[in-house]
Formats: structure tokens, C-alpha cells, sequence
């Protein structure tokens, strides 16, 4: 049955993994997305204290992506479209805030004090000017 539907899996991404039951893939996403703004919050914060430091915020993102400091975000940071964007409710920074809200609710907890102070963070991002 699930043959049936590759033609719109497809269009949706290159990776397709079938996870079991009903509802799985969905808490996959919940899950990795929850990563996934963490890292955003952690990468955008280098990269703005890469002024201060005199560091090459394009040299940081390739070491890093050569090294224990690697993550899809940095990893790809100059070809994702939505990389450099503050923080806007209408905006891929915003879903993310969603997504982090989504995970907490999907796993029924109140918000621990790291997923408040990444919300905080999420909200707070201003858009990223490598020039400072």
C-alpha cells in the first residue's frame, strides 16, 4: 500500500524511511526538528561571536563542518535560503518555535529550563550579517 504513495513521499524529499506504525513518522519529525532548532540557536550564536573573537565566520562554519562542531544547519548554513533570517512568527525561524512547541507537547512535559531558554533564544534571533 505504501508503494502506492512513493510518487508523493518522493516529491516531498530525496530520504523516505518507513518507520512502523501509524503516527511514527511524525513523532521522527517532532524529535529531529527539536535537534534541529537547537543547533540553529547553537550555530547562530558562534557565528555572532565570531566579531568579537576576529574569527572568519566562513572559516568557523568549515572547520566546524570538518570537525566535532558539525551539524546539518552549519554544514549547510551558505545554501540554506532561511539561514541568515531573524526571528519572525511568519518566517522558517518561526516554525521552528513551533516545532519545539510541538515536541513538548508531544511528549506530554512541562518545559524543562533548557526548553524555555531555547524558545527564548529561537524568539530572540536577530538576522545574521557576517560583515557584524
Amino acid at each position: 500500500l505504501l508503494e502506492n504513495w512513493h510518487p508523493l513521499f518522493a516529491s516531498m524529499g530525496s530520504q523516505i524511511h518507513h518507520l512502523g506504525e501509524l503516527g511514527a513518522g511524525m513523532s521522527v519529525k517532532v524529535l529531529n526538528n527539536y535537534v534541529a532548532s537547537s543547533s540553529v540557536v547553537t550555530v547562530r550564536r558562534v557565528l555572532d561571536a565570531c566579531q568579537a573573537l576576529n574569527v572568519s565566520p566562513k572559516k568557523l562554519l568549515q572547520i566546524m563542518s570538518e570537525s566535532s562542531g558539525g551539524t546539518w544547519y552549519g554544514n549547510q548554513f551558505h545554501e540554506i535560503d532561511w539561514a541568515r533570517e531573524g526571528y519572525s512568527a511568519e518566517n522558517t525561524i518561526g516554525i521552528l518555535e513551533k516545532d519545539v512547541k510541538s515536541f513538548l507537547k508531544a511528549v506530554e512535559a512541562e518545559p524543562l529550563p533548557e526548553d524555555s531558554l531555547l524558545l527564548e533564544r529561537l524568539r530572540r534571533l536577530k538576522p545574521f550579517d557576517p560583515e557584524g
